[in-house]
């Protein structure tokens, strides 16, 4: 519940003048947040130890709690006690915690061809149908369904889930590609893709202006056409990539990101009444969150398969009538490398190239994916006007 509150918090203690400002800083922090995360979780895992990943929570979490208290302490909000929808909440954890686990596991487990993620998909699957026919009767719903049948929300919900299912799966290959392919440290591996942050951390102020300038479905088009013209663009690396071009080619990356989560949750939430703007916000990112880990888990699979896929057509290729693999034995041979050692060599070489092609299969099919996120924008009803949760 931590990301909607924080968000409603910023949204309900702003006036309407400073509201988009309110909503560019959340944005800023939100996305560059998961960006910088790698860059000190490498570094700190190479120069110190793994666990303090962890201990480095408890004194921000310390600092969290004294600013919340001093800066809210004499701030209260209407409340009223209403009846806890137990059964939508059971059901709902049931659901997600099946589809977490199959996600988390289902790589390592083959899917579906083991039993465990069979039994949790039913599980799943059985849990969300039944959960969504509780919410739909319940008078006071945990997870409110009604809210989709406003037309910008659904709409928002469903571009921002998929377009951050999409973004978080590249931002997760991209380190683990360059780890496991390219001989990165974890430190420098985060260094590479970080710079896809700078934009969006200096941009801030000039995007809440735009904001309030432009209408917000123009700067959410800006977005996905500038993630969909770096990602079609990412495809023209080659293992010859230098850090160089990896680094500014995510700076590309990050002009997208400056448009995008703060207008598009400003446009999803213009037409929303003000009292269900807590429970709009808890749907809203539930989706989001939950879509990162399916685009994660989602992202890894296809990368994993398309190399094998491209090992498979590349080792064909590697025969004694192929005049190209004669010639890189021979040179192999120049240097007392010979059978069994000769292979592993050129195997490893296939292994590396087959991912890269892999790579770039996974750019295309963000490019395009973001294409479609572009024509469904239009849909969304236009609002020049700032957020403004009472109407």
């Amino acid at each position: 519940p931590l990301i909607p509150l924080s968000q409603s918090l910023m949204i309900m203690s702003f006036s309407k003048e400073r509201r988009n400002l309110a909503l560019a800083l959340w944005n800023m922090v939100a996305v560059v947040g998961p960006i910088a995360g790698p860059i000190l979780g490498g570094w700190i895992t190479y120069d110190y130890t793994w666990p303090w990943i962890f201990f480095i929570n408890i004194p921000i979490g310390i600092f969290c709690v004294i600013a919340i208290r001093t800066t809210y302490k004499n701030r209260e909000t209407p409340s009223e006690k209403v009846r806890v929808d137990a059964v939508g909440i059971l059901l709902l954890a049931f659901g997600v915690t099946a589809l977490q686990i199959i996600l988390d596991q289902g790589q390592q487990l083959d899917w579906w061809r083991s039993n465990i993620i069979r039994v949790l998909t039913v599980v799943s699957i059985v849990s969300f149908i039944f959960m969504v026919i509780w919410e739909l009767n319940d008078p006071n719903p945990a997870f409110d369904l009604r809210l989709f049948k406003n037309r910008n929300f659904a709409i928002g919900t469903a571009l921002v889930s998929l377009s951050y299912m999409v973004l978080f799966g590249v931002i997760v290959i991209s380190p683990l590609w360059l780890q496991e392919m390219m001989g990165y440290t974890a430190l420098w591996a985060g260094l590479a893709v970080s710079t896809m942050g700078i934009i969006p951390f200096l941009t801030v102020i000039f995007v809440a202006k735009l904001m309030d300038r432009y209408r917000l479905k123009y700067l959410v088009l800006f977005a996905f056409f500038a993630y969909g013209f770096a990602l079609f663009f990412f495809t023209t690396f080659t293992t010859a990539v230098t850090f160089k071009e990896i680094a500014l080619s995510r700076l590309l990356f990050g002009v997208g990101i400056c448009t995008w989560l703060a207008p598009l949750t400003a446009i999803s939430f213009a037409y929303f009444p003000h009292e269900k703007l807590a429970t709009g916000q808890g749907v809203f990112h539930f989706f989001r969150i939950l879509m990162g880990g399916v685009g994660t888990s989602l992202f890894v699979t296809i990368w994993e398969r398309r190399a094998t896929h491209h090992h498979s057509n590349l080792v064909d290729s590697i025969n004694v009538f192929n005049p190209v693999s004669k010639s890189l034995f021979h040179d192999l041979a120049q240097w007392r490398l010979t059978g069994e050692r000769a292979l592993q060599i050129v195997d490893n070489s296939a292994w590396k190239q087959a991912y890269m092609l892999s790579l770039n299969d996974i750019f295309y099919l963000g490019g395009w994916a973001f294409v479609i996120f572009f024509i469904f924008t239009l849909f969304l009803r236009k609002r020049k006007q700032t957020l403004n949760p009472s109407q």
